[in-house]
């Protein structure tokens, strides 16, 4: 027999490739880290029993089609071509590729034995064809080959609008059975036929897959281990949700395409407690599940993020006094900010901060969103901060929500939001379908379907539950109690974080690296403020006469550097508005107030989060009921003489 010229696609057979994830050892369990731990050690350190996942989204899940690789050839007619032709047949009918390791048996759209030399007589005159290697992933599962490769013709037919005229036969000595087709490119009434190169590169793959997916039904995404052991809301939870009757999973109820791995989740969700065997091949998961699993995510992610931001300070060592802390309303968590760090890959969603207590705990604190920790903006690590739990109120967009809702009859959509609320931009209105969309899946409010939502009387009270048992009974806030590390406000020439402190009868109880620091701090600010002849006692105690001494040398000690310019300085008072460029932040008694340069005067106003990111821009700024809002004017500083 000949030697083949185009032996390439019948040897072809596509693999998938593995990719190798890096494999880290343990440090082992001590009191410090090693230099260079890596941020999941620390995690690991404090949080042993626990694992940080990466983060991905919760997600329905999505049914693929098989996959299906297509390789194709196209052979002009030429010199050589009919020659060619007879070489690839003979190489496609050698001897152990059939299934019973005998030669190729050849078939086309009516007969199941065709002799190939009849195809080459044929194409005598025009050897002109197309060769095509068709590999599809589970050509196990097809069986008989034949009826996949004659629908599959049939589509390239429907698709093409022109008969073909075929031959093909199939190939199992590779470990994946695929065909092998040729296509003349000559229609049975002697008509021209083009395939488009469009249509050659990725129609014949969709109607390939098209057909595969029509025979064997959709194709599972596989599941990672990972995934199956993740905690966190994953695919396979919404699937096992789905599949509960009054709590209870039944593994016959599965869909067949992902019961494997779903019986696997539901041992893994045993062990972890969060479901319970109840009888053979059957389960019970509780109504919260999906709270419980994104709870356990929040809290992966916050000890990953924390552990980061320990790791990038100079704190890595102190992994042992790492704690979780839960503040309840009114209650107060006061101490050097370490850092913060999103959570997620949205850097304006939630939030870990981490802040060296003066009780001696480095506690991690969860802020439900930047907006919250915004004050932190540029703020050095070591200033005096606080967090500070406060109660959760309603959501103003589940307050509107219900607003409208309530106007129509229980029921709120889109359109039923844009009738109602004219002035309010599509995308803002997007935001409130994204809610009740989210609500709708916590049981807060059901979806009716066409973006309809039907709302209770109560959707307030259900989603604040919602809200208290994923984020906590508290809202929390962060201040800055004072921008200034320990040493600069033993220096400074005003009223500082130590100064109120000693200003308090009562002074809150002092322990750890931080808080013997402040006890130092403090036994150097009262030194300086008695040689000053500020404060009496022992130890130092401040009056509200003392405490104003010094917040006016404070207010001078800022005055006095823009003064030195040439241009008066001027605080602006309620109702009043200015102009100017956002010079910089500025610290008087704790509170925090931008300067903005005029063109003959330099404006303080309270500082508001957000401002930093215009600074060196020009902006209008208006003073309303004790708060600024501003906003950025172009050109601004030409208009000036800046």
């Amino acid at each position: 027999m000949p030697i083949p010229l185009d032996p390439g696609p019948a040897d072809f057979e596509p693999r998938l490739s593995a990719r190798r994830e890096s494999a880290h050892e343990a440090a082992p369990r001590v009191d410090g880290f090693a230099d260079g731990a890596s941020a999941r050690v620390i995690a690991r350190h404090f949080a042993s029993t626990r694992k940080a996942p990466g983060i991905r989204s919760a997600r329905p899940v999505v049914l693929q089609q098989r996959k299906v690789v297509v390789v194709w050839r196209k052979m002009l007619s030429g010199t050589g071509a009919r020659k060619a032709l007879a070489y690839h047949l003979g190489y496609l009918t050698r001897e152990g590729v059939e299934q019973d390791g005998g030669a190729a048996r050849f078939f086309d759209a009516g007969s199941s034995d065709v002799d190939p030399r009849a195809f080459i007589s044929r194409c005598k005159e025009h050897p002109g064809h197309y060769r095509l290697m068709v590999n599809p992933e589970d050509g196990r599962e097809l069986g008989d080959l034949k009826t996949y490769a004659r629908q599959f013709v049939q589509r390239v037919e429907r698709d093409v609008g022109a008969p073909i005229e075929w031959i093909g036969t199939g190939h199992h000595d590779t470990g994946r059975p695929h065909l092998h087709l040729l296509l003349r490119d000559r229609t049975p009434d002697g008509r021209d036929l083009r395939l488009t190169g469009d249509y050659l590169s990725g129609g014949l793959k969709n109607a390939a897959e098209g057909v595969a997916t029509e025979l064997l039904g959709p194709r599972a995404e596989r599941t990672p281990k990972p995934t199956i052991q993740a905690d966190r809301l994953t695919d396979l939870d919404l699937i096992l949700m789905e599949a509960a009757s009054d709590g209870r999973v039944e593994a016959s109820g599965l869909p067949g395409p992902h019961r494997p791995d779903a019986l696997r989740r539901l041992v893994y969700l045993e062990r972890k407690g969060w479901a319970r065997a109840a009888g053979t091949a059957a389960w019970e998961i509780p109504p919260d599940l999906r709270t419980i699993l994104r709870k356990a995510a929040q809290r992966d992610y916050r000890e990953l993020a924390s552990a980061k931001i320990l790791r990038d300070s100079n704190l890595s060592g102190d992994g042992s006094r790492m704690r979780a802390i839960s503040l309840e309303p009114g209650e107060h968590f006061a101490g050097a900010f370490v850092g913060v760090r999103p959570m997620g890959r949205c850097t304006s969603g939630s939030q870990a901060l981490v802040i060296d207590g003066l009780d001696g705990n480095l506690g991690h604190i969860l802020v439900r969103d930047a907006r919250a920790a915004m004050c932190l903006d540029r703020i050095p690590t070591g200033a005096v901060i606080e967090a500070v739990g406060a109660v959760r109120g309603v959501r103003p967009s589940d307050q509107t929500i219900a607003e409208i809702a309530a106007e129509r009859g229980g029921v709120w959509s889109r359109a039923d939001h844009a009738e109602a609320r004219p002035d309010d931009w599509p995308k803002f209105i997007g935001f409130h379908h994204s809610r009740a969309e989210a609500m709708s899946l916590e049981g807060a409010c059901k979806a009716l379907g066409d973006g309809r939502y039907s709302i209770p009387d109560d959707y307030c009270d259900r989603a604040g539950q919602v809200e208290r048992a994923l984020w906590g009974p508290s809202e929390i806030s962060v201040r800055v109690l004072d921008d200034r590390q320990l040493e600069d406000q033993v220096r400074s020439p005003g009223l500082t974080w130590l100064d109120r402190l000693m200003a308090k009868p009562d002074r809150p109880h002092l322990s750890g690296p931080f808080g013997e620091a402040v006890t130092a701090a403090l036994t150097e600010r009262a030194k300086r403020l008695r040689m000053t002849g500020l404060g009496a006692g022992e130890p130092l105690l401040l009056s509200d006469a003392d405490v104003h001494r010094l917040w006016a040398m404070e207010v001078k000690s800022v005055f006095e550097p823009l003064e030195r310019t040439g241009k008066p300085v001027f605080l602006t008072s309620e109702g009043q508005s200015t102009a100017g460029v956002y010079v910089k932040r500025v610290h008087v008694a704790g509170s925090p107030y931008a300067v903005l340069e005029g063109k003959s005067a330099y404006h303080l106003l309270q500082w508001t989060p957000g401002m930093e990111a215009c600074r060196g821009k020009a902006m209008n700024a208006v003073v309303q009921n004790a708060t600024v809002s501003f906003r950025s004017v172009r050109n601004m500083g030409a208009e000036l003489g800046l």
